[in-house]
């Protein structure tokens, strides 16, 4: 969702869009990794959350997601490596 801040017209994505960009099965699991991740919900000058209007969803920044993203650790190693 574009809003415009300081001038410029900036994207925000719901823990619906961080979802389905992700490929995660629902919201909540956005929700629940983006905490995790320490990825919290933008926020206006003045500290407020940003949120959808009409559907009250918080907010957060795309490049927030994405640096969090490439800092996640990967599955990592499944099986010893044979000798």
């Amino acid at each position: 969702m574009p809003r415009v801040w300081q001038g410029v017209a900036v994207t925000y994505w719901t823990a619906r869009e961080v979802a389905e960009r992700c490929g995660w099965s629902s919201p909540a699991t956005a929700r629940k990794e983006l905490k995790r991740w320490g990825v919290n919900p933008a926020t206006d000058e003045h500290g407020h959350v940003l949120r959808q209007p009409g559907t009250d969803a918080k907010l957060y920044h795309p490049d927030d997601i994405e640096a969090a993203r490439q800092a996640a650790p990967g599955r990592g190693r499944r099986r010893p490596t044979e000798v």
